[in-house]
């Protein structure tokens, strides 16, 4: 199992009942498959906590491919943060690729203005 992953995870509970000849499955797999990829954050009380990364789909065109349905765009997914704006409505913010294509960077604005590159690894 690869470390980045969570150890509660990906895991599946079989339990069976002779008597009654039932089976019961359960699993540890998230609605979303982005659990442990977080934003770290430490807030103004100094307690480490994270926002989760949400999965984000987008519609690229493409030429070439067999596309199901038809057409020239194909869904590519990549992942959002989500942030609360001083309007009071959701905006997901999208980062781009690292230039070899191992993470995804976040570029934030510190409070005294510096700016700072923050590579998001991405574990599920």
């Amino acid at each position: 199992m690869d470390s980045r992953y969570r150890t509660d995870r990906d895991k599946v509970t079989v339990i069976t009942d002779t008597e009654t000849n039932k089976v019961v499955v359960k699993n540890n797999i998230p609605k979303t498959f982005s659990m442990a990829s977080k934003v770290p954050l430490v807030s103004q009380t100094g307690e480490n906590a994270g926002v989760p990364l949400r999965n984000k789909f987008l519609n690229v065109t493409t030429s070439g491919l067999s596309i199901s349905g038809g057409g020239t765009s194909i869904g590519v997914s990549t992942r959002s943060l989500q942030v609360l704006n001083s309007s009071g409505s959701t905006v997901d913010v999208l980062m781009p690729a690292k230039s070899d294509n191992s993470t995804l960077e976040l570029t934030i604005e510190d409070s005294s203005g510096s700016t700072h590159t923050i590579d998001m690894d991405v574990a599920e």
